[in-house]
């Protein structure tokens, strides 16, 4: 039996949502799965397996994410690693921001080698308008919600 965790951050719970999907999912697969926010995290030498996963925020990786991973990176290497990250403007504004997203977790691919790296929608409680709209180049016709649960599950087929 494997020993898997899944730490994430959460401003919005959307993260928290994915996670728990994902710790449901894994242990049909005969795992012990814990699932913690990255802040309640104390002990990571006891897990096989650890799944790392947090919001883009300022086109980029959430800061408690990235410094978890910073200061954890060592005891990292010698793990199984998943990264994922959550974003409402995946492929939903300006091409430059897309990009800038996609490219907020190479510094801890680089750290790690995950076996895994997920790139998920995620939701937003109302639509952009005004300024915001103007800046990340939303579709005013995109749902709230842009989660894609079988692209999660294809990331789960990956970590299994």
């Amino acid at each position: 039996m494997r020993k898997l965790l899944i730490t994430y951050y959460s401003k919005t719970n959307t993260t928290k949502e994915i996670c728990e999907y994902m710790s449901q999912k894994l242990s049909e697969s005969n795992n012990e799965i814990t699932v913690l926010p990255i802040d309640q995290v104390n002990e990571l030498n006891t897990y096989d397996t650890v799944i790392i996963g947090g919001p883009i925020n300022g086109m980029r990786w959430a800061e408690p994410v990235q410094k978890f991973t910073e200061n954890n990176a060592e005891i990292l290497k010698n793990k199984q690693v998943s990264l994922f990250y959550v974003s409402y403007l995946l492929d939903n504004g300006y091409k430059l921001w897309q990009k800038t997203i996609k490219k907020s977790l190479n510094k801890y691919k680089a750290l790690m080698n995950p076996i895994a790296i997920g790139e998920f929608y995620g939701r937003v409680e109302k639509s952009f308008t005004g300024v915001p709209k103007l800046l990340f180049g939303s579709s005013k016709d995109a749902p709230l919600d842009r989660r894609d649960w079988s692209k999660i599950d294809a990331f789960i087929e990956q970590v299994k």
